[in-house]
């Protein structure tokens, strides 16, 4: 049971992608707008298996450069965050480093563009703030993310790569997301859309504390806190919805 919770199990690992996949490519904001900006929904559709494809090969490339690191640097007193820029600095010549820095500031701009979008355009619509232009959000975001850029500084204990740290805190979010999703899409879970504002921001909210919970508490991976957040979120507004119609039953 004990290898059910540990880092990289291959069972976990499959599900827990999957469900993570499907909250970044799927239902988050930054990937929903692109996919609107396609002029019909089958463009959209081949936008999305395209970029699974993509993705897929992308994927291949980084664990196969990742793998030749591993046997390239066989000293394991390096930090795991400082191997790929160890490599770009003592071993690629500089022609080429020029371009590999400007491929991946270009690929860092790009996200983070589409991130700010994302933030902004929630903070307008959904928070309804709309006493701020579309700059001034644009800007305060970018201001936001640019002092989070520096947490990994303080987060990073050693044992965890940036990489890992952040697919950690993603997962954390990610359940309730999909749990929204699920909720529109699959009858068994329309219970959720008869819960009040109150208690469905209850029930939102309460799941990425529970899953930190959880994940402190049995030291797993983040694979499987996904399936924790989105299995909770679904039981939390459940029980809510239960205690909602008692209330009224009252009234």
């Amino acid at each position: 049971m004990d290898r059910f919770f540990i880092r990289l199990f291959f069972p976990t690992a499959i599900l827990g992608g999957i469900l993570l996949t499907l909250g970044t490519h799927g239902v988050d904001q930054m990937f929903v707008q692109r996919i609107l900006a396609c002029r019909s929904e089958s463009d959209a559709q081949k936008a999305m298996i395209s970029s699974g494809i993509f993705v897929f090969f992308q994927f291949v490339l980084f664990l196969s450069i990742g793998v030749l690191l591993y046997f390239y640097y066989k000293d394991p007193s390096i930090p795991k965050d400082k191997v790929f820029s160890k490599f770009i600095l003592e071993e690629v010549p500089s022609p080429i480093t020029g371009f590999l820095l400007a491929a991946i500031l270009a690929s860092a701009m790009s996200t983070l563009s589409s991130s700010i979008n994302s933030l902004s355009l929630t903070t307008k619509v959904d928070l309804k703030i709309e006493q701020f232009g579309s700059g001034t959000l644009s800007l305060f975001w970018g201001m936001i993310l640019l002092l989070s850029s520096l947490l990994p500084l303080f987060l990073t204990t050693g044992k965890k790569g940036l990489v890992e740290l952040g697919l950690s805190i993603s997962s954390y979010t990610v359940g309730p997301i999909i749990s929204i999703f699920l909720s529109g899409r699959i009858q068994s879970f329309y219970y959720m859309q008869k819960l009040k504002d109150s208690f469905a921001s209850l029930a939102i909210g309460l799941t990425p504390i529970l899953t930190l919970i959880f994940g402190k508490w049995t030291g797993s991976s983040f694979t499987l806190l996904v399936p924790f957040g989105i299995g909770t979120c679904l039981l939390l507004g459940f029980s809510l919805l239960q205690i909602q119609n008692r209330l009224t039953s009252q009234k």
